[in-house]
């Protein structure tokens, strides 16, 4: 949970203009974890095209906030 709610502070930060910040974790890892975010309907989150298992995120929703 700790790690789920950095991305969402993390992701809070990029939308008032900051860079999203680096997350110490392997990137497979992260990618999961946008997964679920947006499954969960706390982020918008869109999955690369090249690859299924990689998942980018956009922004919070409502419910991410």
């Amino acid at each position: 949970m700790d790690f789920i709610r950095s991305i969402l502070i993390a992701l809070e930060e990029v939308e008032s203009g900051d860079k999203m910040k680096k997350l110490s974790v392997d990137e497979e890892i992260f990618s999961y974890h946008i997964k679920l975010l947006s499954q969960a309907g706390l982020i918008e989150a869109h999955r690369d095209s090249g690859d299924y298992h990689k998942w980018f995120p956009v922004s919070l929703t409502w419910d991410g906030h």
